[in-house]
């Protein structure tokens, strides 16, 4: 793919080495409840929050984060072989 000129395709090719990522906190607010807080975006009007009120849901929320990231690199060591 030729990367010069204006018209660089973002979505494809293996030049894009780190796609977008908004940014992301963790903190505890006043209620002791977990909140997780993505930045809004240009066209949004403001951060979105998943408050986990619980600390079991805070450690499910681990588990299957764990579990997935599991499924991943097994997948990416199955491709390998």
């Amino acid at each position: 793919m030729s990367i010069a000129g204006d018209k660089f395709d973002w979505n494809g090719g293996e030049e894009v080495v780190i796609r977008e990522q908004r940014a992301i906190a963790v903190y505890r607010n006043p209620n002791e409840g977990i909140v997780i807080r993505e930045q809004g975006g240009w066209d949004e009007d403001g951060d979105m929050f998943i408050v986990l009120t619980t600390a079991g849901a805070a450690y499910r929320l681990i588990d299957a984060i764990k579990r997935e990231l599991d499924d991943l690199k097994a997948e990416k060591k199955g491709d390998a072989s």
